[in-house]
């Protein structure tokens, strides 16, 4: 087998962990943070996201839920803000429940924040194994018991196996990061970049992304209207970039990095955003893929808080690719409100090797008759009695 590895990228980017389990937190920080590997493997393996949003509430269910294989790991993700004078501050208790069955009490394995937020606030996420507690099929999970002053959601990620997928590397990144563009001091406007690294292969292949995000608005705001936000990504060798959109202190027009795509199309409606709360509260489960072009490396990501796009409202000066607006305006449902979110988890698959050609069918050849040795010896002896019979007979004339 070549050793192709590409992290089939299942990053939760929702907003987790530390390895060490943390009742009280420490002091928050205003420091953005690259994720960190969680879990990572090699076999024929998949990988199934799904969330719910929990805004203003303390119980929400991850309906259907399906695992078409055998689980090989499963990570449950909680995540939300509270104010750093309560005690102790977060939540690293949950409950959660299997197709209406008994309660299960978690305590998390991890913690990763406090993330300082608004004034006195600060972010804080979550991750628990709960690998022997999810099940293959679809079946429904309920999380219960979720307290702080204000939780987004919570999130389902796991690694199955399945005898028909290829060979695949799988590995959960998750950590978290904040992004809300004109927030000072200090602006933090888009995430941190974070990659995947893998070998090279000859022909091109899909890498299919999943992200868990916290925080982020329905679209459109009902309050602020368009809240307006893009990812970004890159492809390519050598050496990985660490800002693709050099855009954290600068005015506009940004210097981004030409080589850098963005994933979702411009957006050219209300609300025509990347991020847009799909699983309900504000909380999002993002999908898609990219190519992998062949000889490539490594594959890297960047979520952006942007400005409402010019199609939707007229401004100037404007972002050079986005071509939005450089200041908060008057939205089509309300206040335009640059996107705030925080987390990231991020999902990927690609292939290890490349795919083996059928070995051709050898041509039919009719096989030569070749004498074994012992006919040959037999032959030999029998044309020798026939010369000395002869040689008697011509003797015999004479």
């Amino acid at each position: 087998m070549k050793n192709l590895y590409l992290k089939r990228v299942l990053a939760l980017l929702l907003a987790s962990l530390l390895l060490v389990v943390v009742v009280q937190p420490a002091a928050a920080d205003d420091t953005t943070e690259t994720l960190t590997t969680r879990w990572s493997g090699v076999g024929r393996y998949g990988i199934v996201a799904q969330g719910v949003g929990m805004d203003g509430v303390s119980t929400g269910d991850i309906f259907g839920l399906n695992v078409p294989g055998t689980v090989v790991a499963a990570y449950l993700y909680w995540e939300g803000h509270d104010h750093r004078y309560n005690a102790p501050v977060g939540d690293n208790n949950v409950d959660l429940r299997v197709d209406g069955g008994p309660v299960v009490t978690l305590t998390a394995d991890g913690i990763h924040g406090p993330l300082e937020w608004y004034g006195s606030f600060d972010r804080i996420a979550y991750w628990e194994d709960v690998t022997s507690l999810v099940l293959s099929g679809s079946h429904n999970y309920e999380v219960s018991d979720l307290s702080m002053d204000e939780h987004d959601g919570a999130g389902l990620i796991v690694v199955y196996e399945n005898a028909a997928l290829p060979v695949a590397y799988v590995e959960i990144q998750d950590g978290l990061d904040r992004a809300f563009r004109t927030w000072t001091p200090p602006e933090r406007g888009e995430t941190a970049v974070n990659c995947f690294q893998f070998d090279a292969l000859a022909t091109p292949r899909p890498l299919d992304l999943a992200a868990f995000v916290g925080g982020i608005e329905p679209m459109p705001d009902l309050k602020w209207g368009d809240r307006p936000n893009a990812i970004w990504y890159r492809t390519g060798t050598g050496t990985t970039p660490t800002d693709m959109l050099n855009a954290e202190f600068a005015a506009p027009p940004w210097n981004r990095d030409p080589l850098i795509k963005l994933l979702d199309k411009v957006p050219t409606a209300p609300g025509d955003f990347a991020l847009t709360a799909s699983d309900g509260g504000k909380w999002d489960t993002y999908t898609n893929s990219i190519v992998i072009n062949p000889g490539e490396t490594w594959a890297c990501f960047q979520l952006e808080s942007a400005y409402l796009p010019t199609p939707i409202n007229t401004c100037s000066p404007e972002d050079p690719v986005l071509g939005c607006c450089p200041q908060p305006t008057k939205g089509t449902n309300g206040y335009c409100r640059q996107a705030s979110f925080v987390g990231l988890a991020l999902a990927g698959v690609v292939e290890l090797e490349q795919p083996i050609p059928p070995e051709p069918i050898p041509p039919v050849v009719e096989e030569e008759f070749v004498p074994e040795p012992g006919s040959i010896l037999l032959l030999g002896s029998g044309l020798a009695g026939l010369a000395g019979y002869a040689t008697l007979r011509w003797r015999t004339r004479e």
